[in-house]
């Protein structure tokens, strides 16, 4: 079983709350933004907004070429995958 870094866990863990209704970049980036700046006091990393959703994207990007979402370019929307969902073992698949 592959080991995804955590800032992709993230990603996955806030699409699952929200499997029904997807997540744009924009809501996706600020949903993470107040979890990476308590990450960044402790590893030194300084983002800036524009790095940031580019960080964001790219999470998206790698998460969606390994199945774990749906990007869809058209809409700039994420849906999480059933096996992204297994990937961090939801509840969601439990109701």
């Amino acid at each position: 079983m592959e080991t995804l870094p955590l800032f992709h866990i993230q990603v996955l863990q806030l699409l699952a709350g929200k499997y029904s209704s997807g997540c744009s970049l924009e809501e996706m980036t600020s949903f993470l933004a107040p979890l990476i700046s308590a990450q960044k006091f402790f590893n030194g990393t300084n983002y800036s907004g524009r790095e940031f959703e580019a960080t964001v994207l790219e999470a998206l990007i790698v998460l969606n070429d390994k199945g774990h979402i749906f990007l869809n370019s058209g809409t700039d929307k994420s849906f999480i995958t059933i096996k992204g969902m297994m990937a961090i073992n939801s509840k969601v698949l439990c109701n």
